[in-house]
């Protein structure tokens, strides 16, 4: 089954405003992802009535900005209305993060769910938590760049001078029950009820996927190894093979592309300056294999002319057709014929020595 689930995360003011530092993506984390289907959306925040997108590093650090400006009017409203507010002890905020199962990746990438469509679903969420539990979202953006799109929402902590801390506790199970009706319309519930399984912290999650990135990166780097010596190893083999084995020389390089193929990740460049190195093998294999063919059709064609020449009939034949010459101008005739196969059989050898010296693109046939 697929769900959704929420959680809520008390932040003081520091922490509030390095939250939105790695929201926004002033203060990049490691995790970032670039090899999913989702991967390719931009960032979206929504503060103060207006929709942004992340496009680059000012977008970035303009809208950290105005989230910074929100925090310190929001600091200026509860000193207004306590006098106990202070900034170190007490919690600015109430951040949420919702989250949905795997299983979306694959909705986003066959259609089945569209882009606009879940962040509607998102954005209706964050309305229903307002009007149901009497809160006041300061913004709320959605990650697309991580494993999973996901939404974080900043919820004001304090109204008419009081935190709300301890009566939001009291209200998880009323707050899973909200998105995961908003949720159910494209398959996704919330957990069971009842359940004594404990949600991971936001730091949690984010350690597993910073652990995941870094799972990633080294078997990027090992691959990549892999390619280098594949690569290395082809080229070196390839030049006995190429003109003497063409069938096994494009059986090895397909296996290989194969494998490589299916232990890249997201690494297509790699992938395709391998299949260019490959491709030019099999290219150069069958240009000096018609080279191969073509000299030995010349060969085949000098032997012929080498074995009309050995032919003992030929002696009759300038009999015949000379009988009014002289002797010793047939036996001349016949010495030019014997100096021509010499020739002939000189001219085979060298042709067999130049086919098996002929360099082309690099290759030693």
């Amino acid at each position: 089954m697929d769900y959704v689930q929420i959680r809520f995360e008390s932040r003081k003011v520091d922490g509030s405003k390095n939250l939105s530092r790695h929201n926004t993506r002033v203060d990049k984390p490691n995790y970032l992802r670039n090899d999913l289907f989702h991967n390719q959306f931009k960032d979206i925040f929504y503060l103060e009535n207006e929709e942004f997108v992340i496009e680059n590093r000012k977008d970035e650090l303009e809208i950290n900005k105005k989230i910074n400006k929100i925090f310190d009017d929001e600091i200026k409203k509860i000193k207004s209305e306590t006098k106990n507010f202070r900034e170190k002890k007490h919690s600015l905020t109430q951040e949420a993060v919702i989250t949905l199962s795997n299983s979306i990746n694959e909705k986003l990438e066959k259609g089945e769910i569209k882009k606009e469509e879940l962040e509607e679903l998102f954005s209706r969420s964050v309305k229903e938590l307002e009007k149901t539990l009497g809160l006041k979202c300061l913004y709320y953006n959605i990650h697309y760049l991580e494993k999973v799109p996901h939404i974080h929402c900043s919820f004001r902590n304090y109204y008419d001078g009081k935190s709300i801390s301890t009566k939001l506790k009291k209200q998880y199970s009323k707050s899973q029950d909200i998105v995961g009706n908003v949720f159910e319309e494209i398959g996704f519930h919330r957990g069971e009820r009842g359940s004594k399984a404990k949600h991971l912290s936001i730091q949690q999650c984010h350690q597993i996927e910073k652990d995941e990135a870094k799972k990633i990166l080294d078997t990027k780097k090992n691959n990549e190894k892999r390619v280098e010596n594949f690569t290395k190893t082809i080229l070196e083999n390839s030049k006995k093979m190429v003109g003497y084995d063409k069938n096994k020389l494009e059986e090895w390089i397909k296996k290989g592309l194969k494998n490589i193929n299916n232990y890249r990740i997201d690494y297509q460049e790699d992938y395709k300056k391998f299949k260019k190195i490959t491709d030019k093998i099999i290219d150069n294999n069958n240009k000096l294999n018609k080279i191969i063919e073509d000299k030995n059709r010349k060969i085949e064609r000098l032997n012929n002319d080498l074995i009309i020449s050995k032919n003992k009939e030929e002696v009759i034949d300038y009999e015949r057709n000379f009988s009014g010459m002289s002797r010793n101008y047939i036996i001349d005739r016949l010495d030019e014929k014997t100096l021509r196969v010499k020739e002939l059989e000189q001219i085979i050898k060298n042709e067999m020595a130049v086919s098996r010296s002929k360099d082309l693109g690099g290759f030693r046939l």
